[in-house]
């Protein structure tokens, strides 16, 4: 067959198959409501889909959320073709929910629902949903269906508060706070709060704070007010609160009277000079009467000033009110006194202890003053209640002053007192009544055992009970059940509760102690009763010998014998003076004397251990013994230590030239600062006279100098490796190296190239050979140690 008639045929099958089929499905889309109000929350939205093309049907359907509404759940559907649809995608970020029919037979042509929760923006506008499907040809079409948000409701008022709360007293200046919480699914716009506080009712804005809007009043006059709040938003939507009454009563109209600055008390003056008499009040119009008679009205203050002669007179005082206080048409009234000359109190002195006590006195003292009289007064009177009633006493005047003085000791309470004065005429002045309080003392109890309160069993115990006054009664209880003072018995082991108290007297409180008793049986008990730093640690240089005592005690109540011995230290270094000794009861000590004596041992830290052993008990105390150098050993340690730096100031210079000559020698230059930190750590030891570890620090301090030098070889050339090899103790090392030398140096001659053209001589060399001076080197070093020895041990 033609090839041009079978591809003719393959594409129109292909258009058959992916061709025809494109012709996308027509649909239509409502959604239900297509109005609501805005800010509505979990509002259920229903999208009827319909389609009639019989060719393809729906396999998904997607609804995208416009800007601003938020998926809040409960997506189902209810399309009919081969069943609902089998998955939903639920995108919330994206603002995009979907349902797919998984089989792909698709959703069959009519009508279908699909419907979800949204929450829906606060804002007063038209939007689009677009809902876009897919058909079994997969092909998309998407329409946009319209919905609209409706501002409809008023703002929403709550929690209506005022800062003063109504039916308060009338307070000048205060200031007055009224809010409420106004919110709407929108926007709040404006509010107003409706008051008549001025005396006039009118509108007026209030402020904001959060959701919360306030309004504040200074000074509302007592009275019974109206007032109510009114709001509307953006598209003016209006809200208003009820009317409330708002009430403010009338305040207490104080009234004050004074006599010469002394306010509202009856008062005693002489008539030397002009009585100052004023009365005060909160507000309204003042009067002042004198015995009945009205001498002084207007608004308050009001002051008079009387000059009248000796006798009481009664002073009165009323007052008006007005919007904002109470009349007090009462009024108060009190006496003032004139006396006619006598004497007149300026301060008055007291001197108390804080509380009871039988040998403290107390001081009581009056300064008088008389503009006649230059002794200030003729006799003093105080009148005291210390005794239970009052009762009047002489006080005397201090020596050479107007001042009146009574002492006494006082008891416990309110001690009540006020004193009195004449002068030569027999004018008496007295004092206002003065108050002070004397507290209790707490009396001190104690509680005494004769044979203290840890004792032994066997013996009688005496327990007293006493206090530091004789003014109160003490009681003794054992246990809780009172005995006698003093109570004697022999008690059994146990512990027993001793309680002492007294009861409340008016001086002394009550008060008590309480002691617990401890019967023990007999009991025993060692102690090493020296235990020190000497007899934790005992230095003792080599070849030496030192003296300790360990003294022990008994501190039981029966006798005991111990004996005394050492462990874990050669027996050949110690002699003890006494192997066991004797202990009395309650305290009895014994010494054991030891002598350390050693030779020329290894010097180190030896561990030891004292051992006391006693019928019922035994005792150990660890120590060391701490062998350290002698003279002769430290001087040898000393004259090592100085070969040791001798040598790494040898090895410092030829360090120093292999790194002049660019050679590598990193290798030995880290063991060279190794062996600097060593000899520093050896130098110290021994100048703190730390000798105990300096054995271990020389033989790595002698390991150093040996690696560092074996180091140092690795990066030398050969005739340094060869000088380096006289220069050591190996004498046929140097005769074979010599006898190389000149080997090479005969094979150099008889098979080095003659020139062919000229010949230079050499002018004759006045130097030594190489072969002198290796033989002049090793004739030295045959001379020096052929090892560096360290041995500072023994002889």
């Amino acid at each position: 067959m033609d090839r041009r008639i079978i591809t003719f045929i393959a594409i129109s099958i292909c258009y058959l198959f992916y061709v025809s089929p494109a012709n996308a499905l027509t649909f239509t889309a409502n959604v239900t409501p297509s109005e609501v109000n805005a800010s509505d929350k979990d509002m259920l939205v229903n999208f009827t889909i319909d389609h009639t093309n019989t060719t393809a049907n729906i396999t998904q359907v997607n609804v995208t959320l416009p800007s601003g509404f938020l998926y809040s759940g409960a997506t189902s559907d209810d399309a009919t073709a081969s069943g609902n649809a089998t998955s939903i995608d639920e995108d919330t970020t994206g603002g995009i929910i979907k349902w797919t029919n998984s089989t792909k037979s698709g959703f069959v042509t009519g009508t279908n629902r699909f419907w979800f929760e949204i929450d829906a923006p606060g804002s007063n506008a038209t939007f689009k949903f677009n809902v876009s499907v897919r058909d079994t040809a997969d092909i998309i079409t998407s329409v946009n269906v319209t919905f609209k948000l409706l501002d409809t409701i008023a703002p929403k008022f709550s929690s209506n508060t005022t800062s003063v709360a109504t039916t308060s007293k009338y307070v000048r200046n205060r200031t007055y706070e009224f809010s409420a919480i106004w919110t709407d699914g929108v926007s709040v716009n404006t509010t107003l709060i409706e008051h008549n506080f001025t005396g006039t009712s009118a509108n007026y804005t209030m402020f904001r704070s959060g959701s919360t809007y306030k309004y504040n009043f200074t000074d509302i006059a007592a009275g019974l007010y109206i007032w109510r709040m009114f709001v509307n938003d953006t598209v003016n939507n209006v809200n208003g609160t009820d009317q409330y009454f708002y009430n403010v009563s009338l305040a207490e109209n104080i009234l004050e009277i004074s006599f010469d600055g002394n306010r509202n008390t009856d008062y005693q003056t002489s008539n030397e000079s002009a009585l100052n008499v004023t009365a005060n009040s909160s507000a309204g119009t003042i009067s002042i009467y004198r015995n009945n008679n009205l001498i002084k009205s207007g608004s308050t203050p009001q002051t008079s000033l009387d000059t009248l002669a000796a006798g009481a007179y009664t002073y009165k005082a009323n007052v008006t009110g007005n919007q904002n206080y109470t009349d007090n048409s009462t009024g108060i009234s009190y006496i003032a006194t004139l006396t006619g000359h006598a004497p007149k109190w300026s301060s008055n002195t007291t001197s108390f202890a804080s509380k009871y006590s039988n040998t403290t006195v107390s001081t009581f003292e009056v300064a008088w003053k008389d503009n006649i009289d230059s002794n200030g007064f003729n006799t003093a009177i105080i009148e005291l209640n210390h005794s239970g009633g009052f009762v009047n006493y002489t006080m005397y005047r201090v020596p050479g002053t107007n001042r009146s003085q009574f002492n006494s000791t006082i008891p416990a309470g309110i001690i009540r007192w006020k004193a009195y004065a004449n002068n030569s005429n027999n004018v008496f002045n007295a004092t206002p009544l003065w108050a002070s309080e004397l507290a209790q003392t707490a009396p001190a109890i104690t509680i005494a055992s004769s044979l203290g309160f840890e004792a032994d069993v066997g013996g009688e115990t005496n327990i007293t009970c006493s206090a530091d006054t004789v003014q109160v009664t003490l009681k003794l209880f054992r246990d809780g059940t009172e005995v006698s003072i003093p109570y004697k018995a022999s008690l059994a082991i146990g512990k027993y509760v001793f309680k002492c108290n007294n009861t409340a007297t008016q001086n002394y409180s009550s008060s008590g102690e309480t002691k617990t008793l401890e019967m023990k049986a007999f009991t025993k008990y060692l102690s090493i009763v020296n235990i020190s730093s000497a007899l934790k640690v005992i230095e003792l240089a080599e070849n030496s010998s030192t003296s300790i005592a360990v003294e022990v005690k008994n501190s039981g109540n029966l006798s005991d014998t111990v004996s005394f011995s050492i462990e874990t230290i050669n027996t050949s270094w110690y002699i003890v003076n006494a192997s066991a000794a004797t202990l009395a009861a309650r305290g009895g000590t014994s010494g054991f004397l030891v002598n350390f004596s050693v030779g020329f041992v290894e010097i180190k830290d030896y561990s030891g251990r004292f051992k006391i052993v006693g019928a019922e008990e035994t005792l150990y105390s660890d120590f060391i013994l701490r062998i350290v150098p002698g003279i002769k050993t430290k001087m040898k340690i000393n004259d090592t230590l100085i070969l040791y730096k001798a040598e790494f100031l040898k090895l410092g210079l030829e360090l120093n030239e292999s790194k002049s000559q660019n050679k590598s020698v990193s290798d030995a230059e880290a063991k060279y600062e190794s062996l600097k930190v060593k000899l520093a750590e050896a130098e110290n030891n021994i100048a703190q006279g730390n000798y105990a570890n300096i054995a271990q620090i020389f033989d790595e301090i002698k390991s150093l100098i040996e690696s560092t030098k074996a180091n140092l070889s690795k990066v030398q050339t050969p005739i340094e490796q060869i000088q380096q090899i006289v220069e050591g103790s190996n004498f046929l090392t140097y005769v074979i190296i010599i006898a190389a030398i000149i080997v090479v140096g005969v094979l150099a001659y008889l098979f080095w190239p003659t020139s062919t053209k000229y010949e230079v001589k050499a002018p004759k060399s006045t130097e030594p050979s190489m072969v002198a001076k290796l033989k002049k080197k090793l004739n030295e070093m045959t001379k020096k140690e052929k090892k560096f020895k360290y041995d500072y041990k023994g002889e």
